[in-house]
């Protein structure tokens, strides 16, 4: 580490011993993890020269009052002043930070996820009979990375899964995971009904049925 590296750092500590004592603690951690040019040191400079910027919103409290930390961030990034940004340093980026802020919605429209161990625990089976059924199209695993997955907590109740649930998965199973859980969340019926409202009431054909409209529409 250069010495300029170590000055900055060092006036850096110092301003911060009159901060509030989480945000002393999140960027001494930042200067613990990240002590060269690492990739995650250039990480965490890019994302904290963002994030600067992004203070300035309007929607600063709105923002900060996210339920979670990546939340938090999703919001500041749905902001004018993220957009403006993001348009004028790169258009696709732009579209991408909407895309992010559409499935976190589905998430949290969902009532959240579970991952394959709470699911494991939930179904009284192991990891491993998890990951089959996923792969076997009898459950949604939405991709989080490194191989691991996360799972709509919808999907299941009085720890099994949801009446009907695999057969209309097996009608949907060739569709993206995203798409998958777009379907079931969407109103589909006169009463504006999803298919998950349809399962829970046992109107299982019709659901079926309605996933082969949705699968020949997406297919057209």
């Amino acid at each position: 580490m250069t010495t300029t590296s170590i000055d900055d750092r060092g006036r850096l500590i110092k301003a911060l011993e009159e901060a509030p004592i989480e945000l002393k603690e999140a960027i001494t951690k930042i200067l613990e993890t990240s002590t060269s040019r690492s990739a995650e040191s250039i990480f965490f400079i890019r994302a904290l020269k963002a994030l600067i910027k992004l203070s300035k919103s309007d929607r600063l409290v709105e923002t900060a009052a996210a339920s979670s930390d990546y939340s938090l961030l999703l919001k500041a990034l749905s902001s004018p002043e993220a957009m403006e940004l993001l348009a004028a340093t790169d258009p696709l980026a732009k579209a991408e930070a909407r895309g992010i802020l559409v499935k976190q919605q589905l998430i949290e429209a969902s009532g959240g996820t579970y991952n394959s161990k709470e699911v494991a625990e939930l179904l009284g089976i192991s990891r491993q009979a998890v990951d089959k059924r996923r792969k076997n199209s009898k459950l949604i695993g939405i991709p989080k990375g490194k191989g691991s997955y996360l799972y709509p907590v919808w999907q299941f109740t009085s720890g099994k899964t949801i009446a009907g649930l695999e057969l209309v998965m097996n009608v949907i199973k060739d569709l993206d995971p995203w798409m998958q859980v777009t379907f079931m969340l969407n109103p589909c019926d006169e009463n504006q009904k999803n298919p998950i409202a349809l399962l829970e009431e046992g109107l299982i054909d019709k659901a079926v049925e309605i996933a082969k409209i949705y699968l020949n529409d997406e297919i057209e």
